[in-house]
């Protein structure tokens, strides 16, 4: 499967990461709102099991987060599974 994302879909993704912990950069912010698109379409079904990779550190991109309200959250290995369910159930990201 595969998705065209835009910048400014990236952008919303890394920052909606962030908030929740996982400071990524870019190309890792790509793949969640690939798979919000897909989900959205029907070709990942709601019980569907879905393995994201967060590669790589926000750090490289902070021009990105210059105009944005910023705060530092950690996120422990224990509760990456339910933050990301957060995430791709998110109103705010859900729309269309």
């Amino acid at each position: 499967m595969a998705e065209d994302i835009s910048e400014t879909e990236i952008l919303e993704a890394q920052q909606i990461l962030a908030k929740a912990g996982f400071f990524v950069e870019s190309a890792s912010a790509t793949a969640i709102n690939a798979v919000k698109k897909l989900k959205n379409s029907g070709q990942i079904e709601h019980d569907d099991k879905v393995m994201l990779i967060l590669t790589g550190s926000g750090s490289k991109d902070l021009n990105s987060f210059e105009n944005t309200e910023n705060s530092i959250r950690e996120c422990s290995l224990e509760n990456i599974k339910i933050e990301i369910s957060k995430i791709l159930n998110t109103r705010s990201f859900n729309r269309n």
